[in-house]
């Protein structure tokens, strides 16, 4: 990912528009800017844009982006356009914050919105995303790295790794914690911990389980009652099988008994059967003649049914005819009732004729009715209207006044608003120049102990530098009269040996003399000056080493010193100047209003004593600075709502007399108008009065209070004579008709019914006849013998019943005899069978007997079963205990490892960021051996295997110049740069090497240039010049030295009306 483009609006110290063109700029450019000017804005517009957070110690200020320049109602958003791969995006984000309510008063609150597109190559913008969780997903997606980890791999937190190297392990252990993800270690480690203890749980429970199961179990003891039952067991069986073979026996033999009996049985009831149906014999017998008489009638069936079927015919006419005859005479009453009504109806004949000449007239005075009704209408509007305007025209005239007065009010604010507004821009001014004084009065609170301190150190280390150089000199001739005496020492000793080799008569080989009067002697040892020297020598190089790292320490001490005066002198110059500007503010007229005491002369703060800084000038505390900031703060947000308001009422001036106007040219409308509607409705009165009195005689005479009405009444009237007379002609149509029709049917009836009786006559001559002929006493004999359908069916059925059961019987009662013979021919003649009653209870015995002995079996079984699940539990609890035991043996192995109960005495997690650190110390390397032409190296864990649970996470920088190790304290500030820069990139490299194939292609280091020497900061900056590999490099400093170095830069300028952003290359 790399940044193209960053707009932003009222974000920060910017107010309104902001923009900085990445691709304008140098690969390594420089970001710049007094304190507080808006340089981190500019990281924090990114990350923003992105993932809608800050990073650091800022989260959770996403609300406060808002810029205070900016006024409630204005728009606040960020906007950035980056590339990845090839492709270009570009995301809008505006932070929740408050805005006035569109309606009323007071403020709403407006979420936060993120919207993502893609450039096209036509440059045109392509949407990706509808919602702002959607904009979010996609942009994480897109680069592959959280909020935290883009921070951490973008903005190097140099500063940070600086105190990193100062830290004991502790303290490095719980930074390392929030650079790096072990929280799922610490929970395998807390996980294993738990396990543990549930594994200690279940073992003792296990255990328990085990006593309590060897308490009921003796193995040799089950052993052998498991045997003895075994063999009972057996010996039951087979008394079993013996007692199955009897019950066998005893059950056949019961068996056939009961197979006799049941025959005997049988039989007798089969016979009992037989004579009860004997009985029945007289009455099937009675049945059957009754058959046989039905059958001899049957050929004068056909005339019996045919006589039946013309006397149901016969009577059903006689009930017609009588029916007929009672209509006929109901007819004829009512046709008689219409002709006496006649007269009846010539009278309402003519009423209806009159009602019709009535019609015409009374229609005609209608409509006059209905033209009155919208001209009624018309003049009730005319009086509401009038009514209306005399209302509103009081309540105009008062607006107008009320008007003209705000208007005169107006004009006096639009005097007012050039004294407000030159007020507004003082207080402007003021907030401006306090704010930077208050910045100012910080840094000299910050640098000025600092500079006392480095004049007091360097005053230390000089007078400590001319102690040694005094001392070095009298070191010297001390080690040289020490190595005097030594060499003389050695000398006379050479000379004692020379000596004892001499002889009387023989030659000296130093000097030849025969003689030897006075020989050397052994001078006393001198083993003590040799170490004095070897001291004087060791304390002599350290005093040496000492002033070479005195000389070095001042050097860089008076550079320091004389930066720092710098400073200060440019702190003091920057208050005099603030100073005269406040002051120039409050001797004008405007100014009056604010208060200002923190550029009083009665506060004493620390100062530079020569190099010409102004000691009668006191710079003001931050506090006392605030003070002022907080009191005028409140001056100017009252002046800015008085300022906002009266321009508000400025600026309705015009829209005021334009709304004048329009309410006199609406009074005089309304005048207009209510004059003209008077005047109609007068007339329109006079017109409805005329006409209501022409329409009132047809009122006077239908008694109704409309002329629709009276109509109405007319036309239903003549409706119902209309339809009365109709009905009557109708009806009398109607009566003739049923009248003639009726005496017909009656005419016609009366015939059909004595041709039928003619017929039946003849009919029951026929059927006397044939009585006699079939052997009959007559007609009433026929009648009797002839049997219904239904009865002939049943006393056939009744009759073929009998002789089946008949049949049935005398064939069941010879197959039960045949049966009886052949069981009694199967039974051994010369064996006595005992009785049935004696079977079933030998039979019954022996089956007690076998349940008895199956009783036993059982309880033996139960004994058996109790004892086999002793034996099973107990093996079940010895097989689960030993299991747990080896459960826990491995629960209590790995927790106690990954609780620090190791060799090594580490904590998983510990290890875990251990190797973490290895890592970023690894990549580290790379870079500080270059910075530092090889010399200096970062090593882990140095004490080796220390005994204590952080050792790993210690750090050390081996010197190779010296083959030795030191701790990290005793860097320099400039070899503590080198060595947290490398660090701070090394620490991106390792997260960004676990990103997989994320690569972002910018990078920011924020300070930390200002402890490094000249040469330092050209290798420092040949460094970073390698490392951007074709990356954006941004480095973010105070450090003016760098501006000469690094063309290509972002200038942050601060100003009273907010910052702003200048790029030169």
């Amino acid at each position: 990912m790399r940044p193209r483009k960053l707009r932003m609006y009222n974000i920060g110290p910017f107010a309104g528009a902001a923009e900085i063109d990445f691709t304008r700029l140098e690969d390594i450019f420089l970001i710049s800017g007094k304190t507080g000017s808006g340089k981190t804005t500019i990281f924090d517009g990114i990350c923003f844009a992105l993932y809608g957070k800050l990073p650091g110690g800022r989260k959770n200020l996403e609300t406060k982006l808002r810029s205070d320049f900016a006024e409630l109602d204005e728009e606040c958003w960020v906007e950035l356009e980056f590339s990845l791969g090839q492709h270009t995006y570009l995301v809008q984000r505006s932070p929740k914050m408050e805005r006035p309510k569109k309606r009323g008063e007071g403020t709403t609150t407006v979420e936060e919105t993120a919207v993502l597109y893609r450039i096209t190559e036509t440059g045109q913008r392509e949407s990706l995303s509808s919602r702002k969780s959607e904009a979010d997903e996609k942009i994480t997606r897109l680069l592959g790295l959280t909020a935290d980890e883009f921070a951490k791999i973008v903005l190097l937190p140099q500063g940070e790794f600086a105190q990193f190297l100062q830290q004991n392990s502790q303290e490095r252990r719980e930074v390392l914690k929030k650079l790096f993800p072990v929280d799922e270690a610490t929970a395998i480690r807390e996980l294993a911990v738990e396990k543990r203890k549930e594994a200690e749980a279940l073992a003792r429970e296990a255990h328990i389980t085990l006593k309590e199961a060897a308490s009921r179990y003796n193995e040799t003891e089950n052993r052998s009652a498991q045997e003895g039952l075994r063999q009972e067991l057996k010996r039951l069986s087979e008394k079993d099988t013996e007692l199955l073979n009897t019950i066998k026996s005893l059950s056949e033999a019961v068996s056939l008994a009961k197979k006799e009996a049941e025959l005997l049985e049988r039989l007798t009831s089969l016979r009992a059967e037989q004579d009860a149906l004997e009985t029945q014999r007289p009455r099937i017998e009675a049945l059957t003649q009754a058959l046989a008489r039905n059958q001899r009638a049957k050929p004068a069936q056909e005339l019996l049914i045919q006589d039946r079927e013309l006397q149901n015919q016969h009577r059903d006419l006689a009930q017609a005819l009588t029916e007929a005859q009672q209509e006929a005479e109901g007819i004829i009453n009512q046709y008689a009732a219409m002709e006496s009504r006649a007269s009846e109806m010539e009278t309402l004949s003519r009423e209806a004729a009159s009602l019709r000449e009535q019609k015409g007239a009374l229609e005609q005075a209608a409509e006059e009715e209905q033209r009155l009704i919208p001209m009624e209408e018309r003049l009730t509007d005319l009086k509401a209207a009038i009514t209306e305007s005399e209302l509103s025209l009081p309540a105009l005239r008062g607006e107008i006044e009320e008007l003209s007065g705000r208007i005169n009010a107006a004009e006096e604010a639009v005097r007012k608003e050039t004294n407000l507004q030159e007020q507004k821009e003082l207080s402007l001014s003021v907030m401006e120049a306090l704010r930077n004084l208050l910045q100012l009065a910080r840094e000299w609170s910050e640098e000025a102990p600092e500079y006392q301190a480095a004049r007091d150190r360097l005053a230390s280390e000089e007078t400590e530098l001319a102690r040694i150089e005094q001392e070095l000199p009298e070191l010297t001739v001390q080690i040289e009269d020490l190595e005097r005496a030594l060499k003389q020492g050695e000398q006379e000793a050479l000379a004692a040996r020379l000596a004892a080799t001499l002889e009387q008569g023989k030659p000296c080989p130093v000097c030849g003399s025969l003689h030897h009067p006075d020989p050397a002697r052994a001078p006393a040892p001198e083993e003590h000056l040799e170490a004095r020297i070897k001291e004087l020598k060791q304390e002599q190089q350290g005093k040496e080493a000492r002033r070479t790292e005195l000389r070095t320490d001042i050097r860089n001490l008076r550079m320091n010193q004389e930066r720092l005066r710098r400073e200060l002198g440019k702190l003091m110059d920057q208050y005099k100047a603030i100073r005269s500007t406040l002051v120039g503010i409050l001797h004008t007229e405007g100014g009056r209003t604010f208060k200002i005491s923190c550029i009083g002369d009665s506060i004493d703060s620390i100062q530079p004593s020569e190099e010409g800084t102004d000691r009668g000038v006191t710079i003001p505390p931050p506090a006392a600075v605030q003070e002022d900031i907080k009191h005028n703060s409140t001056l100017a947000e009252a002046l800015s709502k008085t300022l906002q308001q009266t321009r508000k009422e400025s600026q309705n001036l015009s829209q005021l007399h334009r709304l004048l106007q329009e309410k006199e040219q609406l009074r005089s409308r309304m005048e207009t108008k209510l004059e003209g509607d008077r005047k109609q409705a007068k007339e329109l009165g006079i017109q409805i009065d005329e006409s209501r009195g022409r329409l009132r005689q047809f009122l006077d005479r239908w008694k109704t209070e409309t002329i629709s009405l009276a109509l109405n009444r007319l036309k239903s009237r003549l409706e119902t004579l209309d339809s009365e007379l109709q009905a009557y002609t109708q009806k009398k149509q109607d009566l003739a008709i049923q009248k003639a029709q009726i005496l017909q049917k009656r005419d016609e009836l009366e015939n059909r019914l004595q041709q039928l009786e003619e017929a039946i006559a003849g009919k029951q001559q026929a059927i006397s006849s044939l009585a006699v002929q079939l052997g009959f006493s007559g007609t009433e004999d026929l009648k009797a013998a002839l049997l219904s359908p239904e009865t002939e069916i049943s006393y056939q059925n009744q009759e073929r019943l009998w002789k089946e059961n008949q049949d049935r019987l005398r064939h069941q009662i010879e197959e039960a005899r045949r049966a009886l013979d052949s069981l009694r021919s199967e039974r051994n003649p010369s064996h006595t069978e005992p009785g049935l009653d004696r079977l079933e209870a030998e039979l019954a015995a022996t089956e007690t007997e076998r349940q008895n002995l199956a009783a036993s079996v059982k309880a033996l079984q139960l004994k058996l079963q109790s004892l086999e699940q002793d034996q099973t539990e107990y093996q079940r609890a010895l097989d689960r205990y030993n299991s747990l035991n080896q459960n826990l043996i491995r629960y209590r192995a790995l927790a106690d490892d990954l609780s620090g109960a190791n060799p090594k005495r580490w904590p998983f997690d510990s290890w875990l960021l251990s190797l973490y650190l290895q890592e970023v110390t690894s990549y580290a390397n790379r870079r500080l051996e270059r910075m530092s032409e090889g010399r200096y190296s970062i090593l882990l864990n140095p004490e080796g295997e220390g005994g204590r649970a952080m050792a790993g996470l210690d750090l050390a920088v081996f010197d190779s110049y010296t083959g030795k190790t030191r701790p990290c304290a005793t860097l320099s500030g400039g070899e503590s740069f080198m060595a947290s820069i490398s660090l701070a990139l090394g620490l991106a490299d390792s997260i960004q090497s676990r990103a997989g194939a994320v690569r972002l292609d910018a990078i920011f280091i924020d300070e930390g240039f200002g402890s490094l020497d000249e040469v330092s900061l050209d290798r420092a900056l040949s460094i970073l010049d390698e490392i951007r590999d074709h990356r954006m490099v941004g480095l973010i400093s105070h450090v003016g030295e760098m501006k000469n170095r690094i063309p290509s830069k972002i200038e942050v300028e601060k100003t009273n009306r907010g910052s702003k952003i200048l790029i030169s290359r």
